[in-house]
């Protein structure tokens, strides 16, 4: 995460947020829970890239506030009360119904590995994973534009839209300022992901066994 998620993440760059013991205690607390999937390069087994995956209850957002009003470190005391705000915005417990939720939280990938997909099955897999865990809905917080579009490609429903600009500090200055055009927090959903694990499955069957046919086809007779 060092290396290849602190300098590519918008919020963090926004506020000029060195990599620093509290961050890596909430990722730590992530790993814990054991539903990370990590790419690795095949040559030399180096980690290229990763998903850092969580559960989430209803009563996480006053949890990280509390932990925010903790920390000593200003920059990073805004951070978390920004991802506790988002965590509640959608209200997505009330509204759904549901006293877990599976969201996939930290992604990243290796400057040198981008490009090339990994981003986009990093988190193809994890969703799988969610869905075999048995969780009743999967979330994405899409800080920047690159996730939200591989979210869009997985078929996940946007259900709310947080513009950085709207987010202000106490003298109604925006807390955020990131690069263009990394404009705002899209949090994206699955609210039937078994349904649609299953659906991907069949299709993904349907579509290899189309390939085998036509490769069938193109034997030479003997």
């Amino acid at each position: 995460m060092h290396q290849s998620y602190y300098d590519g993440e918008p919020t963090i760059m926004s506020l000029n947020i060195r990599p620093n013991s509290v961050l890596d205690e909430l990722a730590l607390r992530s790993l814990a829970e054991g539903y990370t999937l990590v790419a690795k390069c095949k040559y030399n087994g180096n980690i290229v890239g990763a998903c850092i995956n969580q559960s989430l209850s209803e009563w996480d957002p006053e949890m990280q506030e509390k932990l925010a009003c903790s920390v000593k470190h200003d920059e990073t005391r805004k951070l978390i009360m920004f991802q506790a705000y988002v965590s509640r915005a959608p209200d997505l417990f009330r509204c759904l119904g549901v006293k877990k939720i599976y969201e996939m939280a930290y992604l990243f990938v290796n400057r040198s590995h981008r490009k090339k997909g990994l981003a986009f099955r990093l988190l193809e897999e994890s969703k799988s994973l969610g869905a075999d865990a048995g969780f009743p809905v999967i979330r994405c917080d899409a800080t920047n534009v690159n996730t939200a579009k591989i979210c869009e490609k997985l078929g996940m429903q946007k259900v709310a839209d947080i513009p950085y600009c709207t987010y202000l500090d106490q003298n109604l200055q925006p807390i955020f300022q990131p690069p263009w055009p990394h404009q705002s927090t899209q949090i994206y959903c699955d609210c039937a992901p078994q349904y649609n694990e299953l659906k991907r499955k069949i299709q993904k069957k349907g579509n290899f066994l189309k390939f085998s046919k036509r490769q069938h086809h193109k034997q030479p007779y003997v």
